[in-house]
Formats: C-alpha cells, sequence, structure tokens
C-alpha cells in the first residue's frame, strides 16, 4: 500500500470510530472451584459512533429532574460542561474544514464529517495529514470523555506539555486508555498513555515523599 493509500485508509478508519456505530464484545469473567480464572461469556452491545456517544454525555445535564436516568450517568454532572466544550469544537472543526474544502455542510455533524472524507482524495498530502492529526484529535477526546461505565480519571497533577503546565486539567479513560489535556488539548492515546502514567507515577511520587 502506497503512502497516500495508506492515509487515505487512516482518515476513513479514525472518522468511522467517530461517525458509525460498532460492536463491543466485553467477557464476562467468573472463576471455577479451583479459584482459575475462565471466561464464562461474552457481552455483545452496538455502541454508537464517538460523536454520538459524546452527544449523550452531555444529555444528561439538559433532561428535565423529573426523567429516570440510567446508573451509568451518576458521574455525568463533573464532565458536563467538559464534554460540551469539546463537543463544541468538535463542531466548529467539521464546519471550518467544509467551508476550506468547499464541501457541503449537512444536516448533522456525523454527515458533514463523511462528506470531508469523500473529499480527502482531493487534498495535498500536507492538508491530508493535518486533517488526519485533527481527527486523530477528535477522536481520543470523545474516548476520554464518554464511557460513564469508567469515569475519566482526574490526577492531582499538572499538565506535563512544557507550554501548558497547569493543574487538575489531565483527564484519563482508564477502560479506553485515552488521555486529554482540558486546557491545551494535548491528548495521549493507547501507544503514548504509558509515558503519561509513567510522568504521574513519578510526580505522585516525589509529592509524596516531599
Amino acid at each position: 500500500m502506497s503512502d497516500r493509500a495508506r492515509m487515505l485508509q487512516d482518515i476513513a478508519d479514525t472518522a468511522d470510530a467517530l461517525t458509525e456505530p460498532h460492536q463491543h464484545l466485553e467477557p464476562i469473567w467468573d472463576y471455577d472451584q479451583h479459584r482459575n480464572k475462565r471466561m464464562r461469556r461474552v457481552f455483545a452491545t452496538v455502541q454508537p459512533g464517538l460523536i454520538r456517544a459524546l452527544v449523550e454525555a452531555v444529555t444528561p445535564a439538559t433532561k428535565p429532574d423529573g426523567d429516570v436516568r440510567p446508573a451509568g450517568y451518576r458521574s455525568a454532572p463533573p464532565l458536563c460542561l467538559e464534554a460540551v466544550s469539546r463537543l463544541a469544537v468538535i463542531q466548529i472543526g467539521v464546519v471550518g474544514w467544509c467551508w476550506s474544502l468547499k464541501v457541503d455542510i449537512r444536516d448533522t455533524t456525523e454527515s458533514s464529517l463523511r462528506g470531508l472524507v469523500g473529499a480527502a482524495p482531493t487534498m495535498d498530502s500536507d492538508t491530508q495529514a493535518t486533517f488526519l492529526d485533527e481527527l486523530r484529535q477528535w477522536r481520543t477526546w470523545c474516548a476520554v470523555m464518554t464511557g460513564w461505565q469508567s469515569p475519566a480519571y482526574s490526577p492531582a497533577v499538572t499538565c506535563p506539555v512544557d507550554q501548558c503546565g497547569k493543574p487538575n486539567t489531565i483527564r484519563i479513560n482508564l477502560t479506553r486508555k485515552t488521555g486529554m489535556c482540558t486546557a491545551c488539548h494535548a491528548t495521549w492515546d493507547e501507544d503514548t498513555i504509558g509515558i503519561l502514567a509513567d510522568y504521574i507515577r513519578t510526580t505522585t511520587s516525589k509529592e509524596t515523599a516531599a
């Protein structure tokens, strides 16, 4: 596969994660009489695309108080404003790309994003790379801010990015192994989350020792 073809495939795959429902398989474990861990079954669910999941993460704060909410939403209030902020940035970003590339703005953010994917082959290589970087950042934001069964972890450390360094701005989704800074928008994915974890561990150890 050529570099250009690989770039287009990465754009399509990242956009799919943002816009398309997908099946999630969660193994259910138990222990036998000898205390050996074994997989009892696999629980399959259809999860929405990450942008839709982010919209749903915002929804609890806008429902009337009388509405019955799933138990999984109990952790929503502390992160709701951050989810709103990330959603707005993504929506504005998609519109900006549509204007820049003269792609029709459609009824939803997801459908507009699909239109941009269709226009990706007309972009030059630098524009494709910039677009992919932004898609990946959006994907990480959504992954961190959604999945209320495992609310985002907020360690009491400063952001490790030199140009930022603000305290209490790191958010981590432990299940999805993704992280972000709500101040400078830096992101960490499965390939780099270990670096962030080492930083948090080292920083926390130093503070404890002091």
